[in-house]
């Protein structure tokens, strides 16, 4: 029994993925067990499943409360180039609000690039953001620094395993059809951001 989210999910079809094409897993002898996150990650620190996907800080979390727990493969290793959590906005918000869409991902780059150079400066503010009480700034801080932590501001990146992505969430029946990425990911904002900082 390996927890995940619910069909048509990244982390479902990543993990589907790993199992039938990766690890040519008989499917016969596995249940794929969907849950929303934080009861993918009870379930797994009760012992309810075997296995479940879960993300940093969640990874950091359950492995301080069971050591025994061990992280057995990263999303890159379980689809390629697995697109994650991503920020987006309407065309319609983009056309009334060009200049706040540009500081928004200006911010996102500032921030990616914090993430990645100064770990140690940007916990507290991420750990006020989204610990809210429920972990503290060490565990942020190592969750930061976990191999199963990727921040990454550039969407051209993501565009090709997107592509990818969709193809298989057909396979899976996830989505009825491919639909065109024609537009969905515009770089020159980024691109303008990278060049500024």
């Amino acid at each position: 029994r390996l927890a995940t989210q619910p069909a048509g999910s990244v982390p479902n079809t990543t993990l589907q993925h790993w199992l039938w094409e990766v690890g040519k897993v008989d499917k016969a002898d596995v249940t794929v067990v969907p849950m929303g996150i934080d009861a993918t990650q009870q379930a797994v620190l009760v012992g309810a499943v075997e296995g479940a996907t879960v993300r940093e800080p969640a990874v950091t979390i359950v492995q301080g409360r069971d050591p025994s727990i061990k992280l057995v493969a990263l999303g890159g290793e379980m689809f390629p180039g697995q697109p994650g959590t991503v920020v987006a906005v309407t065309s319609a918000f983009l056309e009334k609000h060009a200049a706040q869409s540009q500081a928004l991902v200006d911010a996102i780059v500032r921030a990616t690039r914090l993430i990645q150079q100064e770990p140690d400066r940007v916990a507290p503010h991420i750990e006020a953001a989204l610990g809210k009480g429920i972990t503290d700034v060490a565990t942020i801080r190592k969750a930061l620094a976990s191999p199963a932590s990727k921040f990454v501001a550039d969407p051209r990146s993501i565009v090709g395993p997107t592509a990818a992505m969709q193809r298989y969430q057909v396979t899976l029946g996830s989505l009825d059809k491919e639909l065109p990425l024609d537009g969905l990911f515009e770089p020159k904002y980024f691109l303008k951001a990278a060049a500024s900082q």
